[in-house]
């Protein structure tokens, strides 16, 4: 089993200015998603590939709900990639390498409410907070869902998505545990990098700092 990346959030303070500078640099207006009020967060999406997307996402300023993540975007000085998200086709076996590496994880049935009315649901495993923080990912299975990398616009298309970390051997030793197909850098600071295809030419986005 080789996990594959599923999509990574590039999140700020402010999600209409995100999508608005997105589609005025790419080419490609993103599709709204929706909100999530367990998180108080609402995103906006574009496919990146076949089994691969973009989330743009950003405090729901509708929603008067609270989380890690919703503080942690609203302190963010400008959009930049903030997480990996993992697709696998076995949550119970990630979570049980995630023990085996001393780190504790849930699994969460989620769902969203679409602009449409729909809801769609998926299921997650979340792990605890580490000194390693979004190096430590989430890992997603979609079971019946219709994948959003078919259903956002496409145009655009995932060239290349690199990492690096400080303590790269100790994070790409965690990765192989949790068969993950991804390679680790030595870089001075943990850092993401994603190089997309777009209609207006290459575009780089790229965590804060």
């Amino acid at each position: 089993m080789v996990n594959t990346l599923d999509h990574f959030m590039w999140a700020g303070p402010d999600l209409d200015a995100a999508t608005a500078w997105f589609r005025e640099t790419s080419g490609v207006d993103p599709v709204v998603g929706g909100s999530h009020p367990s998180h108080g967060t609402r995103n906006t999406l574009v496919s990146l590939g076949d089994a691969v997307y973009l989330e743009i996402i950003a405090p729901d300023p509708a929603l008067d709900s609270t989380s890690t993540l919703r503080e942690r975007f609203e302190r963010l000085p400008r959009p930049g990639v903030q997480a990996m998200i993992f697709a696998t086709s076995d949550l119970a076996a990630v979570r049980r390498a995630y023990a085996d590496a001393g780190i504790a994880a849930e699994m969460l049935d989620m769902s969203r409410d679409t602009p449409s009315g729909d809801t769609i649901h998926w299921s997650m495993t979340i792990p605890e907070e580490t000194a390693l923080g979004y190096f430590v990912p989430y890992f997603i299975n979609w079971g019946d869902t219709v994948h959003p990398a078919t259903t956002s616009p496409k145009g655009c298309t995932l060239a290349r998505f690199e990492v690096g970390h400080p303590e790269a051997a100790r994070v790409g030793a965690l990765w192989r545990a949790l068969d993950i197909d991804l390679q680790v850098a030595r870089a001075d600071a943990p850092c993401m990098r994603a190089t997309l295809d777009t209609p207006n030419g290459p575009l780089v986005l790229t965590s804060p700092g």
